[in-house]
């Protein structure tokens, strides 16, 4: 028998479009050393909540600088609850350590997933991309997050 064999490809998972992003103005509670004393290696529980956002919004410092932006029922809900099953299974350094001068006065942690660029010997003193520890020591929790970062890429780039 002599025929072709076809395979249907995949087809690309549905992006919803963006929607409309009302902007949210916040301003902190409290200064970073009250924040520090009040919640540096604690856990946050819903007594500390103040505003639960119940729409999609960018939230912005009273100087307009963007802290970050909530999308509501826009990425896969299989995508947002293995990530969050992931979250809970990442292993934080605390920012204080951290080599990044912008986050050691935080009082958060890290994990710094990716590569950095690193002088090599065998490329002549040329910049080789290395994987960081966290990436290496967390590879399944690192590779798990990918399919959030391309929904939210391809959010990003869908036209207005």
């Amino acid at each position: 028998m002599n025929g072709t064999v076809t395979q249907a490809a995949a087809p690309a998972p549905t992006i919803k479009p963006v929607p409309t992003i009302k902007k949210l103005t916040v301003a902190p509670l409290c200064s970073l050393e009250e924040a520090k004393e009040r919640f540096e290696g604690k856990y946050l529980d819903s007594s500390h909540v103040k505003l639960r956002l119940t729409e999609s919004a960018q939230v912005v410092t009273p100087e307009g600088e963007t802290k970050f932006l909530f999308l509501k029922d826009v990425l896969p809900a299989g995508s947002v609850a293995r990530t969050w099953r992931t979250l809970r299974k990442l292993r934080f350094s605390p920012a204080k350590h951290s080599r990044r001068k912008a986050l050691k006065t935080s009082v958060g942690g890290e994990v710094l997933f990716g590569w950095i660029l690193f002088p090599s010997q065998e490329k002549g003193g040329g910049m080789m991309p290395t994987l960081t520890a966290d990436t290496r020591e967390q590879w399944p929790e690192f590779r798990n997050l990918w399919p959030l970062l391309w929904h939210s890429s391809q959010i990003q780039r869908a036209p207005p």
